[in-house]
């Protein structure tokens, strides 16, 4: 039976004489990723930044590109819309940035107004950052007398010309009083926290009034908290995910083993990082999901190299730089074509999510692909660069270096 064999070689490559051009990247990549991301920033998503996330449904058939496009031309630029289940029902998922519908100009406006109106001496009106739809009127006991919550309502809506929280489409004002106005009282003062209509309403007017009746099946919402968390948590991650590679292998191989795997990952994540600083692709929960599974798979190829090295290095003999160039080179040899086959079908894969697929599926997987292709280069280049550099430069004797575990090779060779 016939296999297919990617390569036939009768001579090995030379990848050592292109390893000092391999450290020179995997040291500049990283710093050059670094400005990018200060002079530039990233363009972060969502999940990182805050936002309101809506599940929509629609009685007609609808376009990507049609919702898009209403959506940036009714002020929210920063949208993701993806289908919802089967392309039949016509359901959508849209999310779109935190924005504060109420600003420094409304707030004072809204102070004023209600002070005048009830002709009020002492009035606290306090506005909370993370959520930018709610209010809170704090009124001295005393001072309450003729206040009440149909008449704050009356003066937002009809004098000020804000819109109150509505559940649902309604012109009762009583309904909408419910919704809306919630009366709190403490031993000093009566509160009032004043809901103000939301984004998933303007969200859902905005699309009505273009697209004819549409019904929310689902809201949630992304408060600033929640985001700051996600940015910690996929820091942290990260940061685990590196030092647990780096302690196995200096446990499984030894400790010169752990910085080149260490550099290739970096390597590999700044590149990752370059391509959203400068295609400006949403950074969010499925990129940092993208990034952990580029360091798995290149982890991958890089202990697959490691250990062929390993297997071929003499167990007792002093070896010389040379000496070890050349079985280093071998070992990379000798595992390239596995490398190089593995890589293409997975990139099969990726390409498929890449060409078929729409929204943060389609981000993720070109990203996937872009690391893909660099882990075969950082495993294959900048790991066994930097073990050989570390193994030249820090090992006991630089002129040679001495192997003790007698290996099984060695064994068969008689190699003492």
């Amino acid at each position: 039976m016939f296999f297919f064999n990617l390569f036939y070689k009768k001579k090995e490559i030379n990848f050592i004489k292109n390893f000092n051009k391999a450290l020179f990247l995997a040291y500049f990549i990283p710093i050059f990723s670094i400005v990018g991301i200060f002079f530039c920033g990233i363009n972060w998503g969502i999940d990182f930044t805050g936002g309101s996330e809506l599940q929509i449904g629609f009685n007609q058939n609808i376009q990507l590109i049609q919702i898009r496009k209403v959506l940036n031309d009714a002020g929210f630029p920063k949208n993701q819309v993806q289908s919802y289940g089967s392309l039949s029902n016509n359901e959508f998922l849209i999310r779109v940035e935190k924005q504060f519908l109420l600003k420094e100009s409304d707030k004072r406006k809204i102070f004023q107004f209600i002070k005048k109106s009830f002709l009020l001496e002492n009035i606290k009106i306090e506005f909370n950052d993370n959520n930018s739809e709610k209010l809170i009127l704090k009124v001295l006991k005393h001072e309450s007398i003729g206040i009440t919550k149909k008449k704050i309502a009356n003066i937002i809506e009809n004098k000020i010309g804000y819109q109150l929280r509505r559940d649902k489409i309604t012109d009762n004002m009583e309904t909408v009083i419910c919704n809306s106005i919630v009366e709190f009282k403490d031993h000093k003062y009566i509160v009032y926290t004043i809901y103000f209509n939301s984004i998933s309403s303007s969200i859902k007017n905005i699309l009505s009034s273009h697209f004819g009746e549409i019904k929310i099946k689902k809201v949630n919402v992304v408060s600033s908290q929640v985001s700051k968390q996600f940015k910690t948590d996929g820091l942290l991650a990260f940061i685990f995910a590196l030092f647990s590679i780096m302690m196995y292998i200096a446990f499984r191989f030894d400790v010169f083993f752990s910085p080149g795997a260490i550099v290739a990952l970096i390597y590999d994540v700044s590149v990752s990082l370059l391509i959203f600083v400068v295609f400006r692709y949403k950074f969010d929960l499925s990129s940092v999901a993208a990034l952990l599974t580029i360091v798995g798979y290149s982890i991958n190829n890089t202990i697959v190299i490691y250990d062929r090295i390993r297997e071929i290095l003499p167990g007792s003999r002093s070896v010389d730089v040379k000496g070890l160039e050349m079985f280093i080179n071998k070992a990379i040899n000798d595992t390239l074509s596995r490398t190089i086959n593995t890589s293409i079908t997975t990139l099969f894969a990726s390409f498929s999510l890449w060409f078929f697929s729409d929204g943060t599926i389609k981000n993720f997987a070109f990203v996937l692909s872009i690391g893909i292709i660099l882990g075969v280069f950082s495993s294959t280049y900048i790991a066994p660069a930097v073990y050989l550099y570390f193994k030249k430069h820090f090992s006991k004797s630089r002129k040679n270096i001495l192997f003790r575990n007698l290996s099984r090779e060695d064994k068969i060779r008689g190699v003492v």
